[in-house]
């Protein structure tokens, strides 16, 4: 799957970069992934390359990519899980 989402991510790099790694985060408490909330885009795609890391929003019933939401410098530190 990961591999998958890694493919997807290509069309988004520039010429020379490459994915170094594809993460899954969850945007709601899992408490909630059950009600309402489950209707809602709560699944991010992090794609990390030796530049920046692509956040992008994905389905959550299918995991595919449907647009970048941000583009951070590769130097930004991703902090700790909460919410668990």
């Amino acid at each position: 799957m990961l591999d998958r989402l890694g493919k997807e991510a290509q069309q988004f790099l520039g010429p020379a970069e490459t994915i170094q790694a594809v993460i899954l985060a969850q945007t709601i408490d899992p408490r909630y992934s059950l009600s309402v909330a489950s209707f809602m885009d709560a699944v991010r795609v992090l794609a990390v390359t030796e530049r920046r890391i692509l956040v992008r929003r994905s389905g959550r019933s299918r995991l595919t990519v449907r647009e970048v939401l941000r583009a951070l410098p590769r130097k930004t530190r991703i902090g700790t899980a909460h919410g668990l």
